[in-house]
């Protein structure tokens, strides 16, 4: 992947996550600096058609979803997304069967005050962190493939089709 510094990262696929576009990946040295540190090692790697970069970099900056290190246009209008796996600190909220609602509250107030929406928050979108993992926000939101600022970023309309999804009516 390419960062927003230019710099180009090597990585390679360790595992594939239940998604079958998104990958466990360990980053190999930056290409042409022997600084194996300029990222971290383990990432997750997905591919897309669309992003909400912009509403992922405000949650990161704001502690609550991982740190975002580049989002790459490749053809055919997909798009890579490389950032930083932070499963090490953090069980899905679906295993973790743990969620407060007051805790994840202020984190979309924060979010929706800065004039984004996330567009998918559900248990497969919030990670807990786990006991043993220091200082760290309590919860963290990932996925942002529909997020964006409010009142641009949509819905797909035929979400509700994919009859492996539960989804409210309307």
């Amino acid at each position: 992947f390419t960062d927003d510094a230019g710099q180009q990262h090597r990585f390679t696929y360790c595992s594939s996550l239940n998604d079958n576009r998104a990958f466990r990946a360990r980053c190999l040295c930056a290409e042409g600096t022997d600084d194996a540190h300029a990222h971290p090692q383990d990432i997750i790697v997905k591919f897309c058609r669309r992003y909400g970069t912009e509403a992922h970099q405000f949650a990161a900056a704001h502690g609550f979803a991982p740190r975002l290190l580049a989002v790459n246009s490749l053809a055919n209008d997909w798009i890579m997304v490389a950032m930083e796996d932070v499963s090490a600190c953090y069980d899905t909220a679906q295993s973790a069967h743990v969620l407060q609602k007051a805790e994840i509250g202020p984190h979309l107030e924060k979010l929706h005050a800065a004039g984004y929406v996330h567009g998918d928050i559900r248990l497969d979108n919030i990670m807990v962190r786990r006991a043993d993992s220091g200082e760290l926000s309590r919860f963290i939101f990932v996925d942002f493939d529909w997020a964006g600022k409010e009142g641009t970023a949509t819905y797909p309309d035929n979400i509700n089709m994919d009859p492996e999804l539960y989804r409210p009516e309307g």
